[in-house]
Order: C-alpha cells, then sequence, then structure tokens
C-alpha cells in the first residue's frame, strides 16, 4: 500500500493513512516536509497537538488517521488497534468496534490486565503494607484506629483490607 495524505477536516495538517501528520504552512501555501513530533498520553496511545490562530487541540493520532480515512465515529462506537499495538496508527491496524467488542479484544490479546493493589494509580499502599497491617491486628499489637493514623488511610480502609474486600488478591 502506498502512503497517502489528506486534509485533516477544518485544520492545516495532513495526515497520512500510515499514521504520519504534517502542517500545511499557509503563508507559502506549502506542505512541511517534516512530520509532527508526537508523544504519549497517559494511556499510552500517541498523540499530537494542533495550532492555528485561533484554537490548540490535542488529537490521537489513531482518531485523525480513523477520522480522516474511514469518517466520523459512529455513536457508542470506539477506536480498536487489531494487532493490539497502541503505537501502530496505520490505517490497516485500526476498525471501530462496539465498547463490548474492544473489551473482548483487549482479553484476548491480555491488553485489560486489572490493576490491582500497587500497580493501581490511587495506592497509598504496597502489598508489604498491606501484609503487615494483617500481621499487627492480627497478633493484637494495634487497634484498627492506631492502623489507619500509622498508614495515613481510613479506618474504614482499614476494614476493607481485613475482611479482603480490597487487596484480596494477597
Amino acid at each position: 500500500m502506498q502512503e497517502q495524505w489528506k486534509i485533516f477536516e477544518d485544520w492545516p495538517y495532513l495526515v497520512s493513512n500510515f499514521g504520519r501528520v504534517r502542517r500545511i504552512d499557509k503563508k507559502n501555501e506549502s506542505v512541511k516536509i517534516k512530520c509532527l513530533k508526537n508523544k504519549k498520553n497517559t494511556d499510552g496511545y500517541l498523540q499530537v497537538r494542533f495550532c492555528d490562530k485561533k484554537r490548540i487541540k490535542n488529537f490521537s493520532i489513531a482518531s485523525l488517521v480513523i477520522r480522516t480515512f474511514i469518517g466520523e465515529r459512529p455513536v457508542g462506537l470506539q477506536i480498536n488497534h487489531k494487532d493490539g499495538n497502541k503505537l501502530n496508527n496505520h490505517i490497516d491496524n485500526l476498525e471501530y468496534v462496539t465498547v463490548q467488542e474492544n473489551i473482548k479484544h483487549a482479553f484476548r490479546f491480555g491488553l485489560n490486565i486489572p490493576n490491582n493493589g500497587e500497580k493501581h494509580g490511587m495506592s497509598k499502599l504496597t502489598e508489604e503494607n498491606v501484609l503487615e497491617i494483617r500481621r499487627l491486628y492480627k497478633g493484637g499489637m494495634y487497634k484498627k484506629v492506631e492502623l489507619a493514623k500509622k498508614f495515613n488511610i481510613s479506618r474504614h480502609q482499614i476494614y476493607r483490607i481485613l475482611n479482603k474486600e480490597q487487596w484480596s488478591h494477597i
């Protein structure tokens, strides 16, 4: 397949079916040969920032490619990377799917690894802390209130840890 370039909506940018992006220089009506630098967002998808005189907006490259070459995303659908690689934004690797199809695809490719325990972004504790909380409480050394103060978490959180409502995987 040969690389094709198309203008993205009303922005002065060209998007390629290979997942590359270039800026159009409005003054000279020329295309910048150099492609825009992209960066990963917090979810690991590549994105670029578009700017013109009135607006600044971040776009995922996958979204740019699929909107430019297939069309606007239908309501209720998501973009899926067929090979499971978030960095592969070639048009042949992108498709619109339902939420359920996307979840099944993620499990099939092993992409949907639950973020529990220390891997969870909001976790204040380590597995070592949790084991220590259980050991100290079981040994009668500390009460729930004291453990909550010691580990800087709520009593309710201590209760859930002790009853294995949270951190049940250890």
